[in-house]
């Protein structure tokens, strides 16, 4: 086969300089299908870690719903152990029993009045009430002079207002 060339000769490549350009033709095409490659690969891995990391924000957020109802349980259980002991150490003492059983006489000698506080004590009982007439609580008082089951009664305070009547503070003291 014969090689025709048009171009006259001076403007004809050298032949090492079309060998360079040879290898760098197959250079840059090299070059380019790795460039190709590599951004494939990168999107692939960026793909692949956003899809893993939804998966491991819906994974923490069930989590952390799991463990607010969890707290809100352990809240509950933490305040009924407590109950339970206070009520274990209230049952223990057989004593606030007695205390109960002296005081609760004197209280219905209080029918016209308002318990507004009660504290039992192995010793002492303290107690507040209201009265809505004079005459309810010197009945009361007058009852508490006779009663022989208390070793002392101490007045702690003695109030009127107006809108509810006489307020008494009162403690007792076992035998």
């Amino acid at each position: 086969m014969t090689k025709i060339n048009l171009l006259p000769e001076e403007y004809s490549l050298k032949t090492g300089f079309s060998a360079v350009l040879k290898i760098l033709k197959s250079l840059t095409l090299i070059l380019t299908l790795l460039f190709i490659f590599f951004v494939i690969s990168a999107s692939a891995i960026l793909l692949i870690s956003s899809l893993s990391l939804n998966g491991l924000v819906v994974s923490n957020e069930s989590l952390k719903s799991e463990i607010k109802s969890r707290e809100a349980t352990e809240t509950k259980l933490v305040l009924l152990k407590d109950r339970l002991s206070k009520i274990k150490l209230v049952t223990s003492q057989g004593m606030l029993t007695k205390s109960l059983d002296d005081i609760e006489p004197v209280l219905a000698e209080a029918s016209n009045a308002t318990v507004g506080e009660l504290s039992l004590d192995s010793e002492k009982t303290d107690t507040s009430l209201t009265f809505t007439s004079s005459a309810s609580l010197s009945a009361f008082l007058q009852s508490l002079t006779t009663s022989s089951v208390f070793s002392s009664i101490v007045m702690n305070s003695f109030g009127l207002n107006p809108a509810t009547g006489y307020l008494i503070s009162l403690r007792f003291t076992g035998k």
